[in-house]
């Protein structure tokens, strides 16, 4: 297991990084894999716990209620799905990050929707998008437990389905979201389960977007 040095941790202190800054930091250096879910064995509640303490900060308002039960119950060791989530939206939010493997941040939905770059499909409810509305115009809509189907439809079947060409298995552009990345997190493990293997998702969904453009989003 990947051990954080603690030259790392002494150079942020005495850089003049703020405790928060630090701890995120040693989080994500010490965790390694754990935001795709593949690190074992790793109390990374314990990690935030001991350089946030118990206090009020922008990390353990964006995890509370999830820090005394952090891991997936069927996988001891394996942190749940609601606490990944916590970390990639605190990232979202928090730092300057564009995008990773897995995902797609903020600014780098912004960058992405500007550029034209993307094939982004929404996995919410039709009731959802119709109270709310979408992030780009004309997007995709599969609901999420339509996605796994809609993946394997014919080229043909998918363009008379959803009105626009399918994307293939080999896109890097590929976009999920829904209202706060669970579903679209869902829908993009689905994906790459059948081939779209670079297939990513937006975890701040709706519920970011509209926040940081004052659009009406549903309350948690």
């Amino acid at each position: 297991m990947y051990q954080t040095p603690i030259s790392t941790i002494k150079l942020g202190y005495a850089s003049g990084f703020s405790w928060e800054k630090m701890a995120t930091t040693a989080i994500l250096n010490r965790l390694g894999a754990v935001l795709s879910g593949k690190c074992y064995g790793v109390r990374a509640a314990s990690v935030a716990c001991k350089f946030l303490g118990d206090g009020p900060n922008n990390f353990t308002q964006q995890t509370k209620g999830i820090r005394c039960s952090p891991y997936n119950e069927q996988h001891p060791g394996k942190l749940s799905i609601t606490t990944r989530l916590a970390i990639h939206r605190y990232l979202s939010t928090e730092t300057s990050q564009l995008e990773d493997a897995d995902n797609v941040y903020f600014d780098g939905l912004v960058k992405r929707i500007k550029s034209g770059d993307m094939q982004m499909i929404d996995v919410r409810d039709a009731s959802e998008i119709k109270e709310f509305g979408t992030i780009i115009k004309d997007i995709c809509h599969i609901p999420v437990l339509d996605v796994e189907a809609a993946l394997q439809l014919s080229d043909d079947e998918f363009r008379a389905k959803y009105g626009r060409t399918k994307p293939e298995k080999s896109d890097d552009n590929i976009v999920f979201t829904c209202k706060k990345g669970i579903r679209s997190l869902k829908a993009r493990d689905t994906a790459r389960s059948l081939g779209f293997k670079k297939a990513r998702h937006y975890p701040g969904g709706w519920m970011e977007w509209g926040r940081k453009n004052n659009l009406p989003y549903p309350k948690e």
